[in-house]
């Protein structure tokens, strides 16, 4: 049975043998190739693990920034309270005291005397000459009392 079957495929058989060499260099083509596809992909998928490592470290960093920052808000909020908290208060103590002590009204009511107010006026001077013009235009301080004289040692 075989026997006839040996004889028909002798012709053939070069060919087959040629035929089935193809398919298998075409088979390891295809393997290289998928291979080759694959080392590829997995870089490309290291690349993004690796970046998305960094964008979920980025994400964390950031949330903590906000949660510090939040907080730091929150403190200076409540230290600006308390500072206005203060300030009413002292204002309010002030008041108080003005109603209460006329002396104190007559004393926050009264003008600065004239050397006070000179202090706070302030020319506006570009140059050390109209400095120098200015002092001169000034009121002189007045001479309380002599100087003494110095005595020669003989």
């Amino acid at each position: 049975m075989w026997t006839w079957l040996s004889r028909a495929a002798k012709p053939i058989m070069p060919y087959l043998m040629v035929a089935t060499l193809a398919t298998l260099l075409g088979l390891v083509a295809v393997i290289r190739y998928q291979s080759n596809q694959l080392s590829t992909l997995q870089q490309h998928q290291g690349a993004l693990v690796l970046s998305l490592t960094q964008t979920s470290q980025s994400y964390f960093d950031l949330k903590q920034l906000a949660a510090d920052n939040q907080q730091a808000q929150a403190e200076l909020r409540a230290k600006l309270a308390a500072v206005s908290s203060t300030s009413q208060y002292r204002k309010n103590k002030i008041e108080e005291l003005k109603r209460e002590l006329s002396d104190v009204k007559a004393w926050a009511d009264a003008q600065l005397p004239d050397a006070i107010r000179r202090l706070h006026q302030r020319p506006a001077i570009s140059g050390s000459t109209e400095y120098r013009r200015w002092l001169s235009t000034r009121d002189p301080v007045p001479v309380t009392r002599e100087q003494p004289h110095q005595q020669s040692g003989d």
